[in-house]
């Protein structure tokens, strides 16, 4: 992937700007890395000024990434996270189709010491597809678009909870299916995991909400065209409390 020099602005003012980050794009560069740019480093470019991410998206996710222009915005930002007052939205293809059309998954998940820590994700099939092409041993394979609301913020969570409704999600290398990846990148060509960070709910420094809304990546548009499951089709976000 090539990096690009400036990111979609979604929402900006004084003390906040959100961009759509790409699949592939760290958020800042790591010591594990050779990445030369993150999206820290474009944004700040970008903007003439130092900015500082309030959350991280794993670099192969995409959507909407918000970044505080001061310490004290960040702070007060970040804030809002540890207390569970943002409101998340993703959206995800997955293979298979899970019994429920909508449900809670509250499923603990374990850190890397063995701990287990509570996590809950909350989903809705949006379009379900009985695709006929035999990527197994079935003569067709079937394949949903969830929206995914997280009240917890734990490592992987959304791929690692849907796995347990039905089936991975496509293009996960970690926790996915390689002969479902491998249909997707060589067949479809689609190559980067399908979950995108749609939407963000956070309240600015004068405490009004403010809701981000992404853009779909070009893979996510060329499997919506390919299963035709129509964008315009897909409803607005409906933020709600897991309280």
């Amino acid at each position: 992937m090539s990096t690009p020099k400036s990111l979609a602005v979604l929402y900006e003012d004084e003390n906040f700007i959100a961009v759509n980050k790409p699949a592939r794009l760290l958020v800042h560069k790591t010591e594990l890395s050779t990445d030369r740019t993150a999206a820290l480093q474009i944004v700040r470019n970008q903007t003439g000024q130092h900015v500082y991410p309030v959350h991280r998206l794993d670099r192969a996710t995409s959507g909407v990434l918000l970044f505080g222009k001061s310490p004290e915005a960040h702070k007060y930002a970040s804030e809002q996270f540890a207390e569970r007052k943002v409101k998340k939205s993703y959206l995800t293809v997955i293979r298979g189709w899970p019994t429920e059309e909508q449900g809670l998954i509250d499923s603990p998940l374990k850190k890397e010491n063995g701990e287990e820590q509570e996590a809950l994700s909350a989903y809705k099939i949006l379009f379900k597809v009985d695709y006929p092409y035999p990527v197994s041993k079935f003569p067709s394979s079937r394949y949903s678009l969830l929206r995914v609301m997280p009240q917890t913020g734990r490592m992987h969570q959304i791929r690692r909870h849907v796995r347990r409704l039905s089936g991975p999600v496509i293009g996960d290398t970690t926790y996915g299916a390689g002969v479902h990846n491998r249909f997707f990148k060589e067949t479809l060509k689609v190559k980067n995991l399908l979950l995108f960070a749609e939407a963000l709910l956070f309240y600015d420094m004068e405490g009004n909400p403010v809701h981000v809304q992404g853009t779909l990546s070009e893979d996510f548009a060329t499997v919506m065209e390919i299963f035709e499951w129509p964008e315009e089709q897909i409803p607005p976000v409906e933020y709600f409390s897991f309280s």
